[in-house]
């Protein structure tokens, strides 16, 4: 087996929290009072995760490595309205693709490595414009970055899960499929439903500044991202 670490999950739930803390600051004994009235509603939400909870979610991101990548769907809120996206995923390298299709408006494809972000300038177009990855103030890069969170070459460690508050929500599905639903760290921005007999992540649900994060892995895959021609 191999030895527990304290990372993966909890590496993402920081990341999290630090797009969630990038969107303004303190404002007095009001704002403290909202943030703890809400931290005492998350910590009544579900129950403590038991020993094989702990364990679903210490496996769950070592399971999409093993798999090497994936297809998704989901939606990214960009200025107030919630785009519909779909996409695959190279957990190995870091790479992904994912096309946003805003009502009304036409299409628009982006290509990530772990350095770059390359924007489509224009629909269909072959050229695309190269952005330095901004997941505190672009929603789409936030999007990005908790994708490319999603998987770790070990299991994380259980007794780090349930000492940073991981909570059981409910039974529910995705596609048709059993998951249970969690959420990592009591007062924390995202869920993850787990597929109830194969252990899969199959939805996470996060709330970035922007709004809300939805992203559905369709299938657990290897695939194949190329960064768009003449961009190496």
């Amino acid at each position: 087996m191999s030895r527990l670490r304290p990372a993966a999950l909890a590496l993402a739930a920081v990341a999290l929290a630090a797009l969630l803390g990038g969107c303004g600051g303190d404002d007095g004994a009001g704002t403290q009072s909202a943030a703890a009235t809400a931290t005492t509603t998350a910590h009544a939400e579900g129950r403590p995760v038991t020993d094989e909870q702990a364990l679903a979610l210490a496996r769950v991101l070592q399971q999409n490595w093993q798999r090497g990548g994936a297809r998704f769907t989901g939606s990214v809120v960009v200025h107030g309205t919630a785009i519909p996206m779909s996409g695959r995923a190279d957990f190995r390298s870091g790479r992904g693709t994912a096309t946003l299709r805003e009502p009304g408006a036409a299409s628009r494809r982006y290509v990530w490595t772990r350095r770059a972000v390359y924007a489509q300038s224009d629909p269909g177009s072959r050229r695309y414009a190269v952005q330095r990855p901004d997941p505190d103030g672009d929603p789409v890069h936030a999007a990005i970055a908790l994708i490319n969170l999603l998987s770790a070459e070990t299991i994380d460690n259980t007794a780090n899960i349930q000492d940073q508050g991981a909570r059981f929500l409910r039974g529910d599905t995705v596609d048709g499929t059993p998951v249970d639903v969690y959420r990592y760290r009591s007062g924390g921005g995202a869920t993850y439903a787990i597929g109830r007999d194969d252990g899969l992540l199959r939805q996470l649900d996060a709330r970035l500044p922007a709004g809300e994060l939805v992203v559905t892995l369709t299938s657990h895959e290897p695939v194949r991202v190329a960064v768009p021609e003449g961009q190496r």
